[in-house]
């Protein structure tokens, strides 16, 4: 029986495809449950890698078991990808968040954010309002009105600077 045959994909194709073409929405349920079989899939990878570590000496089924530990660790690999999203993502919103709170609280503020790139877990959007409050928190007890900053003479503009922390 003939094995089917891939597609070859250079990076000069994928240079072709739009955003659309590249990325795609995935229920996180579904992710669950490609990450639970997963998991199940590196513990019967390890027991295999245990017998052929033993006093077998069949080189088929030793050939086998490295081929099955590569394989089951880049599915391993790239279904934890799958969950993975830019910070970006999450910090879109902080500049209108920072702009209106500057403006009802009559101050004025310039938003310096770096590490947009950075990929988090999904799980980074379970941290939303709390960063948002943190946010409100700086502006309104943090940063003096441009009048007090007046006496003593300090720059018009307070900079609010968010960083991603993880490198």
């Amino acid at each position: 029986m003939e094995r089917p045959k891939l597609a070859v994909v250079s990076e000069t194709d994928t240079d072709k495809f739009s955003v659309a073409d590249t990325a795609i929405r995935v229920d996180v349920a579904v992710l669950d449950k490609l990450m639970n079989l997963v998991g199940e899939l590196v513990i019967c990878r390890n027991q295999i890698l245990e017998f052929s570590h033993s006093e077998i000496k069949d080189d088929a089924f030793k050939s086998v078991s490295g081929r099955l530990n590569l394989v089951t660790s880049e599915l391993q690999e790239g279904v934890m990808k799958t969950r993975m999203q830019p910070i970006r993502t999450l910090w879109n919103k902080f500049p209108r968040v920072v702009r209106d709170i500057a403006l009802s609280l009559g101050k004025q503020v310039r938003l310096e954010m770096e590490g947009e790139e950075t990929e988090l877990d999904k799980i980074i959007e379970a941290i939303a309002n709390p960063l948002t409050h943190l946010i409100r928190n700086c502006l309104d007890r943090g940063l003096e009105t441009p009048e007090v900053r007046v006496n003593p003479p300090s720059d018009e503009f307070v900079c609010e600077r968010i960083a991603k922390a993880v490198k």
